[in-house]
């Protein structure tokens, strides 16, 4: 795995939950363009006022540019395909449920339609990337993405990494992290 920080151009959210949509929000406030999966298209239009409300707070209390805001939303895509939302992506942060079957069943579709050299990060709290990428095709790719909330917010995100996850990606998660201006911290018990 040869894939560098500044490579990354392009990101998938799968979930547009609190942390999913904040996720998307932060990525497009970077320059990414950005694919949210969510599963209905009334989540869709959910998620846009979720998101386009989180923009609005950031505009009141200056922490962007009234004039930023349509460039922002230019970077962001919805769609209810997850094959849809990974194609292309270079980092795909998946944000399901905290549950090990969901999960599971959520990567085999992000892996059925990602490229071959994505990376895959979940945001997931409690759970071990080792469990969750046990069935996965490519378990060096998969590493574990932890926000504080809301991220595009708050600058603390824990990295975890399964045994079977290549050093190389946990160096470049880390990297990625940072330069979207994310205080990112491994850790090192698998």
């Amino acid at each position: 795995m040869d894939m560098r920080a500044e490579d990354i151009k392009k990101a998938a959210c799968i979930g547009g939950g609190v942390i999913g949509s904040s996720w998307t929000l932060l990525f497009a406030m970077k320059g990414l363009d950005v694919c949210l999966f969510v599963r209905s298209d009334k989540r869709v239009e959910e998620c846009k006022i979720t998101i386009a409300d989180n923009i609005k707070s950031l505009i009141e209390f200056g922490a962007i540019e009234e004039d930023e805001k349509e460039k922002i939303l230019g970077h962001i895509s919805y769609t209810t395909s997850i094959a849809e939302a990974v194609k292309g992506a270079q980092f795909i942060q998946e944000n399901g449920p905290e549950r090990i079957e969901l999960k599971r069943e959520i990567l085999a579709e992000i892996e059925a339609g990602a490229s071959a050299d994505a990376i895959i990060a979940s945001s997931s709290s409690g759970l071990l990337i080792s469990a969750i990428s046990a069935q996965a095709v490519h378990p060096e790719r998969c590493i574990g993405g932890h926000p504080y909330n809301p991220p595009h917010l708050i600058p603390l995100v824990e990295i975890t990494y399964g045994e079977k996850t290549d050093q190389k990606i946990v160096q470049t998660v880390k990297d990625f992290y940072q330069k979207i201006g994310k205080e990112a911290v491994v850790l090192n018990k698998v």
